[in-house]
C-alpha cells in the first residue's frame, strides 16, 4: 500500500481562499503578479476517493506483493476487500481528516503571485496514519481486525465483546436495538457532513436474541438508509 505520507491530496480536497492585491505599490500593468493567498483553508475532504486511492495499490494486479494480498484475504481470517476498505475508512476517520486542522497547504510564489503547490496531511498525522494502516493490514483474522479498530477509536475492548467472533451480515434496521438514546439523539445535533456519502459497513452490533444491539456507529446508522443494513456481528457462543 502505497504511504499517505508521500501523497498530495489536491486532486481529493477543496481549498478556499482569499487573494490580496497590491498592485499599485508593485507596480502592476496588464498582468498581475502580486496575488497573495490569505486564509486559506480545506472546507471539504473526498474521503471516499482517499479510501478507494489506498484500496487499489493494496490491491494492485501489477505488483507482487498485491497478489499475495488477494490470496491471504481470501484464504486466511475471513478478511476481504470490504473488510479491508472499512479498515481504511474507519482510520482515517478515526483521525478526522475531514477536519481543517489536519492539513497542510503549501503556497509558493510563481511568475503571476502565490499558488497553491500542494495539500498534504500534516506529517504527524500522515505518519500516525501510516503507522496505524501497517499495523491493521498486518492483522488477517477478522476478529483481532475488528478489535484494533475499536480500541483505535475508544481505547479499550466492551467487557461483553470479549470472547465474540465476528461475521459481515446484513440485517434488518428494525432489529437494531439503540442502548444509549439519549446519546443518538445528540448523535442527531452534531455535524454529520462527512457521512453523508458514507456507502461501507454502517455499524458494529451484538447479538442479543433475534436481536442486535448498536455498539459502534452512530452517526454511520444515523445517516443510513434502507430496511437492510450492512453490519459487523458480534456473536458469543456461551
Amino acid at each position: 500500500m502505497i504511504q499517505i505520507f508521500d501523497i498530495d491530496f489536491s486532486d481529493y480536497t477543496k481549498c478556499d481562499y482569499n487573494v490580496y492585491y497590491d498592485c499599485e505599490s508593485y507596480g502592476c500593468d496588464s498582468i498581475c503578479r502580486c496575488g497573495k493567498i490569505e486564509n486559506e483553508k480545506i472546507t471539504s475532504v473526498d474521503i471516499k476517493s482517499i479510501v478507494n486511492l489506498l484500496l487499489n495499490s493494496y490491491y494492485n494486479k501489477k505488483d507482487i506483493s498485491a497478489k499475495r494480498n488477494y490470496i491471504v484475504d481470501s484464504i486466511l481470517g475471513n478478511i476481504g476487500r470490504e473488510i479491508n476498505y472499512y479498515t481504511i475508512d474507519r482510520i482515517l476517520r478515526i483521525n478526522k481528516i475531514y477536519e481543517p486542522d489536519k492539513w497542510n497547504i503549501k503556497i509558493i510564489s510563481g511568475y503571476y503571485g502565490e499558488e497553491i503547490e500542494n495539500i498534504k496531511l500534516f506529517n504527524n498525522i500522515a505518519k500516525k496514519i501510516d503507522k496505524e494502516l501497517q499495523k491493521a493490514f498486518e492483522i488477517v483474522d477478522l476478529t483481532k481486525r475488528i478489535e484494533y479498530l475499536l480500541e483505535l477509536e475508544y481505547g479499550y475492548i466492551l467487557p461483553e465483546l470479549n470472547g465474540c467472533k465476528y461475521e459481515l451480515k446484513d440485517i434488518n434496521r428494525e432489529d437494531i436495538i439503540i442502548g444509549n438514546t439519549q446519546q443518538y439523539n445528540k448523535t442527531s445535533k452534531e455535524s454529520i457532513d462527512h457521512y453523508i456519502e458514507y456507502d461501507c459497513i454502517k455499524c458494529v452490533v451484538i447479538q442479543k436474541g433475534s436481536k442486535y444491539r448498536l455498539i459502534d456507529g452512530h452517526h454511520r446508522f444515523f445517516t443510513s438508509s434502507g430496511d437492510k443494513l450492512r453490519t459487523i456481528v458480534a456473536m458469543n457462543d456461551n
